[in-house]
């Protein structure tokens, strides 16, 4: 009860803190080079910031797509369409709501079990740790981080204890440490993903080009290989951590695993993710002048997963019901707070870009000074 009262205090202080942010720096008086109007539009700014951090996602960001109208950027509805109707947010929007039925399905459970239970595991306990690792690489560059974790984790955790590790030993937080790294690496390693979505926007805008989804591809492969073995070499070399547990009786834990097949639907789902990669990601290497590629390059990432949920529609199980109905999908794999984020996130860039704000200009002028000594 208390403690409850406590949290709610807190976030009507956080509350209030994020709106007096948002009105009140428009009135203090403008310095370096920023203008009285960039001086609102870095209230916005400040006080979208402070809300993401201390109170959520949500209404912060509605509050700042609000409130941007008021420093004179424009209407509420224009900055509204702005936001949610920016093609990266649709990008994320579609992927969000076909990943959903990946996840439903059970797919990325059933590759993290087919990854740790291979024969060739038993006994190598450094394979074993590769293979993990690779499952939350491949788990997490398609799906959620979050949801990721909780599989690798679960396998890792009921590993060790099988195998007679303690949670303090030295494996078990070189395992956990190594899972959680992949997660989060492999965040960025697609160009559909909505981090690279972002970042990929960004670049274009600052500098007048993106990175294509090939060229993205490749080197976020790489990266990731050479932080892989970078890791590995660390653990194995300095940290050195016991692993005489794994060479004690070979233990073959994960022996039922290996007879495991794929359902009806995690087949289909499979299917439609090889379609989908094929979709986004082949027409990189090739001309648009061969009438294939060029239809594949239109089709793009919104079109991709919309195809694939509509083949899926047409798709039954044995009840006779689409393996994915559309407004399931919508309903259960929209991260909300994302997109709210992202629709806000857009305008108010926008306008901290504007010349007549002064604001960027005032950063270059304190940044440029340091870099160039």
């Amino acid at each position: 009860m208390i403690d409850n009262i406590v949290k709610n205090k807190a976030a009507y202080l956080h509350g209030c803190i994020v709106i007096l942010l948002t009105l009140g720096i428009g009135f203090l008086p403008p310095f370096a080079d920023i203008t009285p109007y960039g001086m609102k539009i870095l209230g916005v700014f400040v006080g979208l910031v402070y809300g993401w951090i201390f109170v959520g996602m949500a209404w912060p960001s509605l509050f700042a797509m609000i409130t941007l109208a008021f420093t004179g950027y424009g209407s509420v509805e224009a900055i509204f369409g702005e936001g949610f109707g920016n093609s990266s947010l649709q990008l994320v929007l579609w992927v969000f709501i076909l990943v959903s039925f990946l996840d439903t399905t059970g797919l990325t459970k059933f590759i993290a079990e087919w990854c740790v239970s291979r024969k060739i595991c038993v006994g190598r306990p450094w394979l074993f740790t590769f293979m993990l690792m690779f499952a939350a690489v491949f788990l997490a560059a398609f799906t959620n981080a979050f949801a990721t974790l909780a599989i690798c984790w679960s396998l890792a955790f009921r590993s060790c204890e099988t195998l007679g590790f303690k949670k303090d030993d030295r494996y078990v937080l070189v395992l956990m440490m190594g899972i959680t790294l992949m997660a989060c690496i492999a965040c960025v390693i697609m160009p559909f993903r909505s981090v690279a979505i972002l970042l990929n926007k960004y670049m274009e805008s600052a500098v007048g080009y993106g990175v294509v989804s090939a060229d993205w591809l490749i080197f976020q492969v790489i990266l990731v290989v050479l932080i892989t073995a970078a890791y590995f070499l660390i653990c194995r070399f300095i940290v050195k951590p016991d692993l005489s547990p794994f060479t004690q009786g070979n233990q073959d834990i994960y022996e039922n695993l290996r007879h495991n097949k794929m359902t009806y639907q995690q087949k289909w789902a499979a299917a439609m993710l090889v379609l989908f990669l094929i979709i986004v990601i082949v027409p990189s290497f090739f001309s648009a002048a061969n009438p294939l590629i060029g239809m594949l390059k239109k089709i793009g990432i919104v079109g991709g997963a919309c195809l694939c949920l509509i083949i899926l529609n047409f798709v039954k199980d044995d009840d006779q019901k689409s393996l994915a109905e559309a407004a399931d999908c919508c309903r259960n794999g929209i991260n909300w707070n994302l997109i709210l984020m992202l629709a806000a996130s857009f305008p108010v860039a926008s306008a901290l870009e504007l010349e007549e704000a002064g604001i960027i200009q005032s950063v270059m002028n304190g940044i440029l000074p340091i870099i160039t000594q």
